[in-house]
């Protein structure tokens, strides 16, 4: 049988991969595994209750999957011991995407929404490869950051200006097959980007797709923490607290300077909504 499609959601973390993961796994044909990729890989290091450090200590019944199981009883992570047999990382991956095929009909596309994923592209020459890129506005993703990392804005931008730059430079290769998304266009226009998505994969739009977590048949164990509790998917939102924020306006402001003709290229390119 061929093997179906495999589509890489890629970007900066809380750039919306997850919820793209989400709502595109509600089209027919179309199954996600999150940030499945980053699960098997060995040489990356995380605690606490991170689900890639469960998988590894047997603990998968203490997180729970978008499919509305315990990861010990999704029929994905169920098997997910199995992937981490002691051979390649094709090989485990080859196990994952085959399993996640396996459990819906007619499956034509295997999602994995790894934010940093296209380190593993070299693993992965033998699949038929997509690959989706979504970048979050700067001023957004950088307010995100402050918060949740507790670093200067400036620092962020940076960090946001560099890791953009080479990603649309490492996929730029990729033609026909390589599409970029603002979060800002899905979020604010879900419908239109949702449309635009599926016309580029040949897939039916649905509108089931507006309610992620009520109709996805993604298997999220590792990704946004918040996306995978009941209701925080129901919809397709857009937090825009950032717009009311008052620190470092001036840094904010002469950063923006810089980058805005990027920001604009990256984020509202599609033309999906306006600034």
């Amino acid at each position: 049988m061929e093997k179906p499609t495999l589509l890489m959601i890629l970007g900066l973390g809380h750039s919306g991969t997850t919820i793209l993961d989400l709502a595109l796994g509600s089209a027919d044909g179309v199954v996600g595994v999150g940030e499945g990729l980053r699960m098997l890989d060995d040489s990356i290091s995380k605690g606490g209750d991170d689900a890639w450090q469960l998988l590894r200590e047997n603990r998968l019944g203490e997180v729970t999957c978008s499919c509305g199981e315990i990861g010990s009883a999704c029929p994905v992570w169920s098997q997910g011991r199995d992937f981490l047999k002691p051979d390649s990382f094709a090989d485990r991956a080859d196990r994952l995407l085959s399993a996640a095929a396996s459990t819906s009909p007619g499956t034509r596309l295997v999602i994995d929404s790894t934010p940093g994923g296209q380190r593993y592209l070299r693993h992965l020459e033998h699949h038929s490869v997509k690959i989706l890129h979504a970048v979050r506005d700067m001023r957004s993703w950088t307010r995100s950051e402050v918060n949740r990392r507790k670093i200067s804005s400036l620092r962020a931008y940076a960090k946001w200006s560099r890791t953009t730059k080479r990603m649309a430079q490492e996929l730029s290769e990729f033609g026909s097959d390589y599409f970029r998304i603002g979060y800002e266009e899905f979020a604010l226009n879900p419908v239109g980007t949702l449309q635009s998505l599926c016309a580029w994969l040949e897939l039916d739009y649905r509108s089931e797709m507006l309610e992620p977590a009520k109709n996805t048949k993604s298997h999220v164990i590792s990704g946004n923490p918040f996306l995978r509790r009941t209701g925080q998917a129901a919809q397709i939102t857009y937090d825009g607290k950032w717009l009311s924020n008052s620190d470092a306006r001036f840094s904010d402001a002469l950063a923006f300077a810089l980058l805005a003709n990027r920001n604009r290229q990256l984020v509202y390119g599609n033309g999906l909504i306006g600034q």
